[in-house]
C-alpha cells in the first residue's frame, strides 16, 4: 500500500477482490498490543489505468481501522486511527496472519492465541481460540494454499517445536508437519 500512515511492525497482507461496491479492498495486519487492522479501499481512478501496480499507488484511496462490537458479534470500519488502536488493544493484540477468501476473512492475535473470523458480507464477527491438541503456542501466519480448500492453514511460532496445523470446515484442527528437533 503507498503509504501504511508512519510505518509500523506490519505483519500480514490480504485481498478482497469479491466485494459488489469496489474493485478491490486490501487489509493489512500490525504486530503491536495497539496494532490496528487496517483496511485500504484504493480510488477508483487506480483502475483505470489497466496497469495493476497503480492499484496500490494512486492517490485518494482511503484508510480504515477495524472496530469490532463485542456486544452484538458485528464489526465497523472507522476513518479514526485510534478507535482501530482501542478495538485492537482490548480484542486482539498483536494481529498477524491473514486471509480472505469468499468474502471471509480470518486473521490471528497471537497474545491471546485466537482465530477471528469476519463476515465481510453480513458485519459479523466470531471468535475461536487455536489452543486445541498440539497447537500450542503462538498462531502466526496462516493461508489457503489451494483455492477454494476448506483448509485454512496455520503456522506455529514462538518456541523451538513450531509446527504447522490446519483447520477444516467443522472447525476441527489438526497437526500436519510437527516441527520438533528442527
Amino acid at each position: 500500500v503507498k503509504n501504511v500512515l508512519q510505518g509500523g511492525n506490519y505483519e500480514s497482507f490480504a485481498y478482497d477482490d469479491a466485494d459488489p461496491d469496489v474493485d478491490a479492498r486490501f487489509f493489512t495486519t500490525e504486530d503491536s498490543s495497539n496494532g490496528a487492522l487496517i483496511r485500504y479501499t484504493p480510488h477508483p481512478n487506480a483502475f483505470a489505468s489497466n496497469n495493476s501496480y497503480d492499484i496500490l499507488k494512486t492517490d485518494n484511496g482511503s484508510y480504515e481501522y477495524l472496530v469490532l462490537n463485542s456486544i452484538d458479534g458485528t464489526f465497523s470500519w472507522s476513518p479514526k486511527l485510534v478507535d482501530g488502536e482501542s478495538s485492537a488493544n482490548a480484542l486482539f493484540p498483536n494481529s498477524e496472519g491473514i486471509d480472505v477468501h469468499n468474502r471471509i476473512l480470518n486473521f490471528v492475535s497471537k497474545v491471546n492465541k485466537e482465530l477471528f473470523t469476519l463476515d465481510l458480507a453480513a458485519g459479523t464477527w466470531s471468535v475461536t481460540t487455536t489452543l486445541s491438541g498440539a497447537f500450542d503456542l503462538q498462531p502466526d501466519q496462516l493461508g489457503r494454499i489451494i483455492g477454494d480448500s476448506e483448509i485454512l492453514y496455520f503456522c506455529e511460532d514462538g518456541g523451538g517445536n513450531a509446527d504447522i496445523h490446519g483447520r477444516d470446515s467443522t472447525g476441527q484442527y489438526f497437526t500436519i508437519v510437527r516441527g520438533d528437533g528442527y
